[in-house]
């Protein structure tokens, strides 16, 4: 049984998808249940977890790249919307914890002992690199997720038909 790379793909891509979204599910689950309980109000806690966030970001933006990925493969406008979407969401929610943690640091950066400041100093950098890097990634998702998902579908039907072929006497 020969199948074509468009059965394969329609095959493989909801299984495709639910890795995609474990992907970015599970992390983003972890994260949550190791800075429980919550306390939004201590300038500590809002430190360490938006600084802690920072490192679970990553495997989640591969989740993000394999759903845009099997979404424009497979042609599916909705999906590659939906993530667009989702990637400026999150982009809006990186920036107001990047201006959040950046308040925090330089609040904090005063009560830390001096002999610390300097690895204060780091993991801060560190964190607000990471949040950087992010969030230019996810605006660059999104829009191009836009952009795809504007094009015409690809003209499969006139790539799959027998070429016309006339003679003339």
């Amino acid at each position: 049984m020969d199948l074509q790379p468009s059965e394969t793909l329609a095959r493989l891509r909801w299984p495709l998808y639910l890795i995609a979204f474990g992907l970015i599910l599970i992390p983003l689950l972890d994260f949550v249940t190791s800075v429980l309980p919550l306390q939004p109000y201590d300038m500590r806690w809002r430190f360490a977890t938006v600084a802690l966030l920072s490192g679970f970001l990553l495997t989640p933006l591969l989740g993000m790249v394999l759903v845009c990925l099997v979404a424009t493969f497979s042609e599916d406008r909705l999906m590659q919307r939906f993530v667009a979407v989702v990637n400026l969401l999150a982009t809006i929610t990186l920036v107001v914890l990047l201006v959040m943690y950046a308040l925090d640091v330089v609040q904090l950066r005063n009560s830390i002992n001096p002999d610390e400041r300097r690895a204060f100093d780091m993991s801060s950098v560190r964190a607000l690199a990471k949040y950087l890097f992010m969030i230019v990634a996810l605006v660059w998702l999104g829009i191009a997720g836009f952009r795809v998902s504007r094009l015409r579908r690809s003209t499969r039907a006139t790539r799959d038909m027998a070429p016309l072929v006339s003679s003339t006497s």
